[in-house]
């Protein structure tokens, strides 16, 4: 995930949406994180 202005952040929460850094790709994998969302 990248920097979120506010609007974005509170849409995101809003939406219960699972988000992901590219620190989390990088440990986890893209697969899992595919099967995780």
């Amino acid at each position: 995930m990248r920097d979120l202005d506010k609007g974005e952040r509170q849409f995101i929460k809003d939406h219960n949406i699972k988000t992901f850094t590219m620190s989390d790709i990088d440990k986890l994998g893209i697969k899992e994180v595919i099967e995780i969302q």
